[in-house]
């Protein structure tokens, strides 16, 4: 979680960063504040937003009752 503040706190939005929170919302999906970043790091470097509702797709179908993973899939959705 340190390495995640030391991110946040640096302003960094890099391939990196979504591989770092990718970890941590697979260990804790209710994790609202990495959601957020993990969102602007994707519309920030461009990253391929097919590739990310994939992954979502995966993950809420593990966490149905997670608003956070929902909440982050509607959000690639309006994009």
């Amino acid at each position: 979680m340190y390495y995640f503040r030391a991110i946040v706190k640096a302003q960094e939005y890099s391939p990196r960063v979504l591989e770092l929170t990718e970890a941590i919302v697979r260990m804790n999906p209710a994790h609202y504040s990495v959601w957020q970043y993990r969102y602007q790091t994707l519309l920030r470097t461009n990253s391929p937003l097919e590739d990310e509702l994939e992954l979502m797709d995966k993950i809420a179908s593990q966490n149905l009752k997670n608003y956070q993973v929902w909440h982050h899939r509607r959000l690639l959705q309006l994009q």
